[in-house]
């Protein structure tokens, strides 16, 4: 039995070295504020694990699931393993301002590597323009932002391609960038944007008829207190960054939906966030209640892997 036990130890372990090591793709929310612990996701494929036999003692065999990660030469701390396509991990705080690279250990010492996977900035330094990509399918056409139908809807030519007036970026990259100073709707059928960074947000970000939106709260502007309206067939992200950035209600719809709160002293996100609809929900620091969906029993938290899309 010990000869065969040998030779079916070798034979695994032989296999184990063919497979390639892992491979990040993603990490959840991408970016932190130099003072605060942040907790994260991390996406990819071959998160591997390995088991470790022992044929003496049947008992004393076991899975392991230990990986490491770090962000640049900082570890990460409290890294899980949750299944072969995603990890959680906590941001220490204290990494200085930058953008880093992740790199992910599986428990045979294979590296994996995704380049600026995530951004480190001081809560009075957070970037006007945080490089948000909703430009949508590829297919949408670099010289014409919208299909026809579309613009169509919005009432304009589409072999002109006129972007919609409260659009301030001339729709730029494929997205309505808006002004929600005084609250704001979003036209109809394109991804929206606002960066509430000088005077704040008052009133309400109508975004339920876009197909998608992202919205960022800041204090140094007096942060956000209307309702925002997520839409109601895409996915949506709020990001509320530093202490009062945002104080009111986030309604998700039937997408993705992405509360991220980064607080400093108290009262950092303040409202509720209804999400019972959502195929996925995912809240960090929000301090006020959080309706989840009802396939989430166990909570929508960062952690909690709240995701059925």
């Amino acid at each position: 039995m010990r000869v065969w036990g040998l030779l079916l130890a070798l034979t695994f372990l032989g296999c184990e070295q063919q497979q390639a090591g892992p491979l990040p793709l993603e990490v959840l929310p991408g970016f932190g504020l130099t003072n605060l612990a942040t907790p994260i996701t991390l996406r990819g494929e071959r998160f591997n694990t390995t088991i470790v036999a022992n044929y003496d003692n049947e008992g004393e065999s076991f899975v392991d699931a230990r990986f490491e990660a770090w962000l640049g030469e900082h570890r990460l701390e409290e890294v899980r393993w949750i299944g072969p396509t995603e990890m959680r991990a906590t941001v220490p705080a204290g990494l200085p301002e930058g953008a880093y690279d992740l790199v992910v250990k599986d428990p045979r010492g294979r590296i994996g590597r995704l380049q600026r996977a995530f951004e480190v900035w001081e809560e009075n330094n957070v970037p006007q323009d945080m490089g948000v990509d909703l430009s949508g399918p590829a297919d949408a056409g670099a010289d014409l932002p919208f299909p026809d139908a579309i613009l169509a809807d919005l009432g304009v030519l589409a072999d002109i391609g006129v972007c919609p007036k409260i659009c301030t970026n001339n729709c730029s990259g494929g997205y309505c960038q808006m002004d929600c100073e005084k609250g704001c709707i979003c036209p109809t059928g394109i991804p929206c944007r606002t960066i509430c960074n000088d005077t704040g947000c008052t009133g309400t970000i109508d975004c339920s008829l876009a197909t998608r939106c992202d919205v960022t709260c800041t204090s140094a502007s007096g942060g956000c207190d209307g309702t925002i309206a997520c839409p109601s067939k895409g996915d949506c992200t709020v990001r509320g960054l530093g202490s009062s950035a945002y104080q009111g209600d986030i309604q998700c719809g039937t997408g993705r939906c992405q509360v991220v709160c980064l607080n400093v002293g108290e009262a950092g996100c303040t409202g509720s966030v209804y999400c019972t609809s959502a195929c996925a929900c995912l809240v960090t620091g929000f301090e006020g209640p959080v309706s989840c969906p009802s396939a989430c029993s166990d909570g929508c938290g960062v952690f909690d892997g709240c995701d059925n899309c």
